[in-house]
C-alpha cells in the first residue's frame, strides 16, 4: 500500500474524528454556559456555538461521502472495517448531535427563565422602592 492510498484510506476516519471532537465540545460548550450559579448569568445560546453544531452536523456526513467517492482507492482490509463499524460509527454521531440538540435547548430555556427572573426581580424592587 503507498502512501497515497494510506492518506486516502485513513481520511474518513480522522474526518470522522474531527466530527465527534467537534460535537463534544460543544456539548461541553453548552453544559458549561447553562450552569446556574449564584455569580453566573445563564446566557443564550451564541451564534458560534449554532455555526459548530452545523459543521459538526456537515462533518458528521463527509465520512460516509468520502468512504463512497474514494472506495476504489482504499485497501479492501480497511474498506471491510469501514463497512463493520459503519452503522455504530454512525449512532455515535447520531447520539453526539441529538445531545447537542438537547444540550442547547436546556441553555437556551435556562437562559430565557434567567432573563424572565432579571425581569421580574427589577419590576418588583421598582414596585416596593415607591
Amino acid at each position: 500500500m503507498s502512501d497515497v492510498e494510506m492518506v486516502v484510506g485513513m481520511l474518513p476516519a480522522v474526518v470522522w474524528l474531527i466530527a465527534c471532537g467537534i460535537a463534544i465540545w460543544i456539548c461541553g460548550i453548552c453544559i458549561w454556559r447553562s450552569r446556574r450559579d449564584a455569580t453566573h448569568v445563564v446566557r443564550p445560546v451564541s451564534w458560534p456555538v449554532v455555526g459548530g453544531h452545523l459543521a459538526s452536523l456537515v462533518l458528521a456526513m463527509a465520512p460516509y461521502v468520502i468512504m463512497l467517492l474514494v472506495e476504489l482507492q482504499i485497501d479492501r482490509r480497511l474498506l471491510d472495517l469501514y463497512r463493520r463499524v459503519g452503522w455504530w460509527s454512525a449512532a455515535v454521531l447520531i447520539v453526539l448531535i441529538v445531545s447537542e440538540l438537547i444540550l442547547m435547548y436546556r441553555q437556551a430555556r435556562r437562559a430565557m427563565m434567567a432573563q424572565t427572573n432579571a425581569v421580574g426581580t427589577r419590576t418588583n424592587q421598582d414596585e416596593n422602592a415607591r
